[in-house]
């Protein structure tokens, strides 16, 4: 059997394999002139005999298996897309800004705990120190060595007690 030439667009063309595809490009092009013009009504697909997909507003007539496509959404609003993406970003910035607020006031609070325990540790050397020898020798901020009254003694230890009441565990 001799193939016949087929003079489309101005080349030639082997006919057989030509007419395949020009049959894909037209099935293309149906298919996409369906769906645009039906874009509120209800497209069916589903699949020939030969095996092409078929496009149609009508349902098959032989109770083939169909899929059902739906319009196509309707086209974004750029505005609006915009102002909720910066909406969305200017949520994500105050959440990072309240979890470092978050950070530095628990590092401020483990600041504060770190130096109550000091003085609470302190403040029990000092009363050690205190209810010990009356005689001991205290050095004072000049650097001079004093003895303590009985009455400075009992004044600083009422001090570190009270403190230890109202701050340490």
């Amino acid at each position: 059997m001799k193939q016949g030439k087929l003079l489309i667009l101005g080349r030639k063309v082997n006919s057989h394999r030509g007419l395949g595809v020009i049959r894909r490009v037209i099935i293309a092009l149906l298919g996409s002139a369906f769906l645009l013009s039906s874009a509120s009504a209800t497209t069916y697909r589903w699949t020939g005999d030969d095996g092409q997909v078929i496009y149609s507003q009508v349902p098959p007539a032989d109770g083939r298996p169909h899929t059902i496509i739906g319009p196509p959404p309707p086209p974004a609003d750029a505005a609006r897309e915009q102002s909720r993406l910066n909406a969305l970003r200017q949520g994500f910035a105050d959440r990072q800004e309240d979890k470092q607020l978050g950070a530095d006031e628990q590092a401020k609070e483990a600041e504060k705990q770190a130096a109550i325990a000091k003085n609470c540790d302190t403040a029990r050397r000092n009363i050690a120190a205190l209810e010990g020898s009356p005689n001991r020798l205290i050095r004072q901020p000049d650097g001079s060595v004093t003895r303590m009254t009985p009455e400075e003694r009992e004044a600083k230890l009422k001090e570190a007690r009270k403190y230890i009441d109202e701050n340490c565990r």
